[in-house]
């Protein structure tokens, strides 16, 4: 996956304070960004742990939130906890699966994404850690992402 050509689709995307069907390479602005994906919106361990460590590290990049949920419940989510970052709706899983980055659906609720991050420059992948599961360890923390930054 690094080297490879991050995917070029529209999604709806809860960003500046709105849901817009945009294309996900105008969330980079052309400089690096970090997409990081989530299992799902209004998980316990992204609202009380992984998105507040984001806040807290002032990383100086973008950063771009994916879950596979729609995007009213998206919108809600950013809202009701305050999410400073765009979230991309890849609410039937294309984003996802163009990754290969899926979670299988019986073993949970629905299919979701792996907690990931994914460093993306000029629309190509320069790096990406990931849980094989919906865990929050050293893999998906802000320390590795700061790691995949010194990369560019």
């Amino acid at each position: 996956m690094v080297g490879d050509k991050f995917p070029e689709i529209t999604l709806p995307v809860y960003h500046q304070e709105k849901i817009q069907i945009i294309p996900i390479k105008a969330l980079s602005q052309g400089q690096p960004c970090l997409f990081i994906g989530h299992p799902g919106a209004f998980t316990a361990i992204s609202t009380t742990k992984q998105i507040p460590d984001y806040i807290k590290a002032n990383l100086q990049v973008p950063i771009v939130l994916w879950s596979v949920n729609d995007p009213f419940v998206i919108r809600k989510y950013a809202q009701k906890h305050k999410i400073p970052f765009s979230i991309i709706s890849d609410y039937n899983g294309e984003l996802t699966r163009l990754l290969d980055l899926g979670l299988p659906e019986e073993n949970f609720f629905s299919f979701c994404c792996q907690r990931t991050l994914c460093l993306v420059k000029d629309s190509f992948v320069f790096g990406v850690s990931r849980e094989l599961n919906v865990e929050y360890t050293k893999s998906t923390q802000p320390d590795m992402a700061k790691h995949l930054l010194k990369v560019i």
